[in-house]
């Protein structure tokens, strides 16, 4: 199985990587739940019932991106370095993106429908014919591959002009 440990690019692939979890996990799936099941569970248990009831497909969406995503975190980071062939390190890590924009994928199907009142009384997928659910999806996934790729930049950035001799 090739590495490319010598070149110096699975490094910076595995710093990255961590950095994008610490993130992911504090971020999104720790921040996420801390406010939506201590403060809406516990402070506001009929609001959180009615919203669940009215909402379910999009809460069902996110919840699934983040009970996918943690594991799939775990899952790539142990078997990274040669325990599994590239192309299936590559399928995980596909799997893992997608389950990570699996929650903003939800959240927007959520406010699509909050922007679209019909949606509480009609069927649940007429929230996704909302003319602001695509520009939303877009502007997301955009939104989520550069700030990626500028925090990766502005990290090797930093950690260049730390060690002069590079």
């Amino acid at each position: 199985m090739p590495t490319y440990a010598g070149t110096g690019l699975e490094a910076v692939a595995r710093d990255m990587f961590r950095l994008m979890v610490v993130t992911e996990l504090f971020g999104g799936v720790w921040g996420g739940t801390i406010l939506t099941v201590f403060m809406a569970g516990g402070l506001f248990p009929s609001m959180t019932a009615i919203f669940t009831r009215v909402y379910f497909y999009p809460i069902a969406i996110a919840l699934v991106g983040i009970l996918l995503s943690i594991p799939l975190i775990a899952i790539y980071w142990h078997l990274w370095g040669g325990r599994v062939g590239p192309r299936t390190h590559s399928l995980i890590g596909v799997s893992l993106a997608i389950s990570v924009l699996l929650v903003p994928v939800g959240f927007r199907y959520f406010f699509a429908g909050l922007d679209y009142p019909q949606y509480a009384t009609a069927n649940p997928l007429t929230a996704l014919s909302n003319p602001v659910y695509p520009p939303l999806i877009v502007h997301t996934l955009i939104g989520a591959m550069d700030i990626g790729a500028f925090v990766t930049a502005s990290v090797l950035a930093t950690r260049r002009n730390m060690n002069p001799e590079a």
